[in-house]
């Protein structure tokens, strides 16, 4: 009961709320000189739309879902709607360029959700409503930072114009991660469908472990990078904006690299250690086609789409990932019955691929964006150098246990970085002699 409320209050915040986030990331750089306004707009919105859908759902789910408690309806929109106000904040913590305050939201919210969560269960004897109440309280007592300086000193007001332009480029990228979703998902589905929940279950491990890997060391660097981005094509000019999307594609390629190299050539260590001996067989085979997608994916979502949140046409954005997720469900029916799990792993593949493909294409008409090729060719050499030791330390170093797996990844890391030093890809020189410096003053 609880896997399922959580996740509908998931989906509810995605579908109702996404997109009032997306316009506050994207257009409060604009209006950084008189936030007032633009947040109390932003605020009212969020007021009125959690009010619309907390009514709907509880009149919808009261006839549809009788035999559920009224309660537990309510509770769950109680989360829905305070998980939208608490990523609501962090969206804004992330575009007022404070990465304290985000991660002191975060770490908050975990640890008071968690301490919530076990004390109504000892003290209150609650079962599945008890983690529920720790999600809602943890998430909203960690917001209260923002409650005095930002939300307190708003202009309550609805700003018809303001908010038909939050619509106009939210509601699309709503669609978007919605196909997202479908690219993730549908493939675990069509595998349990054709092959069996347990196909599903060994696909969606080696799948989660690749993303969720992958993905953070990606997202990191979009978290930093899109904020400053945005604020240049607002305050800066053309040539700000060129430096700095310049610089995020390098970064993005320099830090993702890698990890879906380690990912590739250690495949079989990290299933054994990480999955255990059940997907261990299928993992193999299955991530390194999965990083390298996950790769393709983050490249196209934290660099070529920004060219459309750039120009504000993010109805082609949405386009860009529907045509994605139809060639990942088409190729999915087609191909898992006849060459089973791998085939999932061919058809996420090429549906990101086309997506990328897409992307560059589409985007380039409202904002070409450069790449920095000489940046490009040194990550790839320094890459290589990393591989190749890699290989060699597979050859050489006993395997099997987690410290020679550390040892293997560890030293083509610190190869890989020192090339990348060396060859001063990204400017990377000066940066380290900047942060040595800022080191000795501390």
């Amino acid at each position: 009961m609880y896997i399922l409320v959580a996740a509908a209050a998931s989906f509810g915040n995605i579908v109702f709320f996404d997109w009032i986030r997306q316009s506050l990331l994207r257009f409060l750089p604009r209006h950084l000189d008189d936030t007032r306004r633009f947040l109390g707009n932003v605020l009212l919105v969020f007021l009125l739309c959690a009010l619309a859908v907390a009514t709907t759902i509880s009149a919808v789910a009261h006839t549809v879902l009788n035999s559920v408690p009224s309660s537990l309806i309510w509770l769950g929109i109680g989360v829905m709607v305070s998980q939208a106000w608490f990523e609501l904040n962090l969206e804004l913590s992330r575009s007022l360029l404070k990465p304290a305050v985000f991660g002191a939201m975060l770490t908050l919210r975990a640890a008071l959700s968690l301490l919530v969560g076990v004390l109504f269960i000892r003290l209150l004897h609650l079962s599945a409503s008890a983690p529920l109440y720790g999600l809602l309280v943890g998430m909203m007592l960690a917001t209260m930072v923002w409650l005095r300086p930002h939300w307190g000193s708003a202009t309550l007001h609805l700003d018809k114009g303001m908010t038909a332009q939050m619509m106009r480029f939210g509601l699309p990228l709503t669609f978007s991660l919605l196909s997202t979703f479908l690219i993730g998902l549908s493939d675990r589905f069509l595998i349990s469908y054709y092959l069996g929940v347990q196909a599903a279950g060994a696909y969606a491990a080696s799948y989660d472990l690749v993303q969720q890997t992958v993905a953070y060391v990606m997202s990191s660097i979009s978290m930093a990078v899109y904020p400053i981005v945005m604020r240049s094509v607002e305050k800066d000019g053309d040539e700000a904006v060129f430096h700095h999307t310049r610089q995020a594609l390098s970064l993005l390629v320099a830090a993702s690299a890698p990890v879906v190299a380690v990912l590739c050539i250690f495949a079989s260590q990290i299933s054994r250690l990480f999955l255990g001996r059940e997907f261990h067989s299928t993992a193999i085979s299955l991530m390194p086609w999965l990083a390298v997608s996950m790769l393709l994916s983050g490249i196209r979502a934290y660099y070529y789409d920004m060219a459309f949140q750039i120009s504000r046409q993010t109805a082609w954005h949405a386009l860009v990932l529907g045509i994605a997720a139809l060639v990942n469900v088409g190729l999915n029916i087609w191909w898992i019955p006849r060459f089973g799990i791998i085939a999932a792993a061919y058809a996420t593949f090429l549906s990101l691929l086309a997506a990328l493909i897409c992307s560059i294409v589409l985007g380039r008409k409202f904002t070409p964006l450069p790449v920095c090729w000489s940046d490009i060719g040194k990550v790839a050499l320094a890459l290589a150098v990393g591989c190749a030791a890699g290989l060699l330390l597979l050859l050489y170093v006993p395997q099997g246990s987690i410290i020679s797996l550390i040892f293997q990844v560890g030293g083509c890391i610190i190869l890989y970085l020192g090339m990348l030093v060396a060859l001063n890809t990204a400017n990377s020189r000066a940066i380290l002699h900047t942060l040595t410096r800022q080191r000795r003053l501390v």
